[in-house]
């Protein structure tokens, strides 16, 4: 599961890091010179948030107990999302993943970017959470976690 070397880049500055989560088989890179939250006890995912706090990224993996589809999976997101009164500006959903981004209207870091993949034992994903006035700085680190971004095996044995 390790990312290339071509994928990790320098984002302002600071290196990127991968993170290999142990129990759901996953990987992503992240900024390093981002803050990590203490680890979950369960070990399903990590959480880091920005040096200005203003954003924040988490990545996490589940059992699929409740025999979700990719399509039922990104029609309840959207659904959410929509009944939260966010403005959906992009979204997408091929094969095992979907990806949705926007507004959350009225929040104070109300940018969202979600992709989750949908596997039948496990679903996998991330999360970034951001202010507006952060987006251009943030595109390239979401591209980059998104396409280092690997679920693994659909197993967490």
């Amino acid at each position: 599961m390790l990312v290339t070397a071509a994928l990790a880049t320098l984002f302002q500055g600071n290196a990127l890091g991968q993170y290999e989560n142990a129990r759901f088989k996953f990987s992503t890179l992240y900024p390093k010179n981002w803050t990590q939250a203490r680890p979950p006890d369960n070990g399903d995912g990590q959480t880091w948030t920005s040096p200005d706090g203003k954003s924040r990224f988490w990545c996490w993996g589940g059992w699929n107990a409740s025999d979700l589809t990719v399509q039922s999976s990104y029609k309840s997101q959207l659904a959410e999302l929509t009944k939260a009164g966010a403005k959906v500006t992009y979204k997408a959903q091929k094969g095992d993943w979907w990806v949705v981004s926007g507004t959350n209207l009225g929040k104070a870091n109300d940018q969202f970017y979600y992709r989750m993949w949908i596997r039948k034992s496990t679903v996998k994903g991330f999360r970034f959470v951001y202010a507006k006035s952060e987006q251009k700085q943030l595109d390239r680190l979401i591209g980059d976690v998104s396409k280092s971004f690997d679920p693994g095996p659909d197993s967490g044995f």
